[in-house]
């Protein structure tokens, strides 16, 4: 059975204008992956596929929660994501280059699988810097003993008399 099954859209059976799909993705989705950053989630991506007669107009609509770890106290959390993207294909020769936006298929396809753009959308939406969001009394939410413990770290490697010798020969490699 193709895991990838009910992410195919047969447009050659569609009329002309506007269908929407909707579909939940969850953890079980991020397994079909092999290197997947994202383990759990819970996202909701409504898709309006609009199609013309030369083209398919995708427009992605994603909205829902990633678990993934606070790059500062490395506890998990919810980080609530939402965005739009779209996707046009187009139908013609083979000589044309895809790029991020525009894919371009041969007028004998059939069938288009979404999941690997979903995938990519989703991972997309996550930011580069991943830190617990404030409270309502402007307080952090990270976890307090994680935080204290990293900070005892620090102040610990900042006051030693005996550095480690690792940590110098990389000064000195970074000096030169």
């Amino acid at each position: 059975m193709n895991p990838f099954k009910e992410y195919t859209i047969s447009f050659t059976g569609l009329k002309a204008g506007l269908s929407h799909y909707d579909y939940l993705i969850e953890h079980s989705f991020f397994r079909l992956f092999e290197h997947s950053a994202i383990k759990e989630a819970r996202i909701w991506v409504n898709l309006d596929l609009t199609k013309e007669s030369r083209m398919l107009i995708l427009d992605f609509n994603t909205k829902g929660t990633v678990c993934v770890p606070c790059d500062l106290c490395t506890e998990y959390f919810h980080l609530p994501i939402q965005g739009k993207n779209r996707l046009i294909i187009q139908f013609g020769n083979e000589s044309y280059e895809n790029t991020d936006e525009i894919i371009v298929l041969t007028k004998d396809t059939s069938e288009v699988n979404i999941a690997q753009y979903i995938y990519e959308y989703i991972h997309l939406l996550v930011p580069h810097k991943i830190i617990h969001s404030m409270g309502t009394s402007g307080d952090n939410k990270c976890d307090k003993k994680t935080l204290g413990v990293l900070n005892k770290l620090r102040h610990a490697s900042k006051s030693s008399e005996n550095p480690d010798p690792r940590w110098e020969a990389l000064r000195k490699l970074s000096k030169t």
